[in-house]
């Protein structure tokens, strides 16, 4: 399969010679896209159509209910950009009338008035800077940066400093979901990381199980040792970042506030959880398509909750599992 779709981007990327697009279907009839001269790639982008504005507001919706049976609680949203809606990214034009960012934050923000809608949008540039090319996901410099904006919409501290002290796992040739489902291997990211302070502060559970350490929330030691998976196409972002739990529960020893936060959180989550147990003593971060707890549970069970953050990527915003979990 690879290679026949090796052959397929060949002839189209012949055809661009004359057509001199910017970007480009990886093989006859994919919904992923290369940009050659950036080396990314993509998913086509959705069009803006009401059948794709419904869900939106039916999420919107149900923040701004679960905010307003919450009044003793802060709401806050981050909704985090995929890399099919980045303004200006070369795969828009590939559809009429492509669903941007501004445009599904203009939609949610319309919905939502007991909920503080964090405006996570960035540039082309900011997103080649922040993003796999290979993978869905950002890389730390792209998570950091949104934490920032998170923390200082929170007032949280943030450390500026902090995304000068890079992790890289340069010997790892790291291809992720992009180049899986579009079938290019041509190329590879390279895995990052930032550690904390706290790390060695935190008492992990996942899931009710036995408590432990960071390395619950971070493989780091067995990457470090070369213990990780060989595939061609090792999801190294989700198995680096432990990917997968329904309920994470995190406690910072060294912090003794007594205060709490509930994440409502996805994928890209995974890589912040520490930099937000810096400023909680208890952190709570809970995937709604891995768990059946509500958030509304939570904060019947855990009093320390006093801020709820949604930080997840628009389908799994909209994402009936979600709505589930704000009722």
């Amino acid at each position: 399969m690879l290679g026949n779709a090796a052959m397929q981007r060949k002839a189209i990327s012949l055809s661009n010679i004359v057509f001199k697009w910017d970007c480009y279907p990886t093989f006859y009839g994919s919904q992923y896209a290369l940009c050659p001269e950036d080396q990314c790639l993509f998913d086509i982008p959705d069009k803006k159509t009401e059948a794709a504005l419904v869900p939106l507001r039916a999420a919107a919706e149900a923040l701004e209910r679960f905010g307003g049976r919450n009044p003793s609680k802060r709401a806050f949203l981050y909704l985090v950009p995929d890399n099919q809606n980045i303004p200006g990214a070369p795969v828009a034009p590939l559809v009429a009338n492509a669903l941007s960012y501004p445009q599904m934050l203009s939609v949610v923000r319309s919905e939502c008035s007991n909920a503080v809608v964090i405006d996570g949008g960035v540039s082309y540039d900011q997103f080649l800077e922040g993003w796999y090319r290979t993978d869905h996901h950002w890389n730390i410099q792209g998570a950091y940066a949104a934490y920032t904006k998170i923390a200082q919409a929170m007032g949280l501290k943030v450390d500026a400093a902090r995304t000068m002290d890079i992790i890289s796992y340069g010997g790892i040739q790291f291809r992720g979901t992009l180049a899986r489902r579009s079938l290019d291997d041509s190329f590879f990211d390279v895995l990052t990381d930032i550690k904390t302070d706290s790390e060695q502060n935190l008492l992990v559970s996942v899931d009710g199980g036995e408590t432990g350490g960071s390395e619950l929330l971070v493989r780091r030691d067995a990457y470090d040792r070369g213990w990780y998976g060989g595939n061609r196409f090792t999801s190294h972002y989700g198995e680096y970042f432990n990917f997968g739990p329904g309920l994470v529960t995190i406690r910072n020893t060294s912090n003794h506030s007594g205060s709490g936060l509930l994440v409502i959180a996805d994928s890209f989550s995974s890589c912040l959880d520490r930099f937000f147990a810096e400023n909680y003593e208890f952190v709570y971060m809970l995937d709604p398509r891995n768990s059946n707890k509500t958030a509304n549970q939570l904060l019947d069970e855990n009093e320390s909750i006093v801020d709820v953050l949604v930080l997840m990527c628009r389908s799994n915003f909209v994402a009936q599992s979600t709505i589930n979990a704000l009722v």
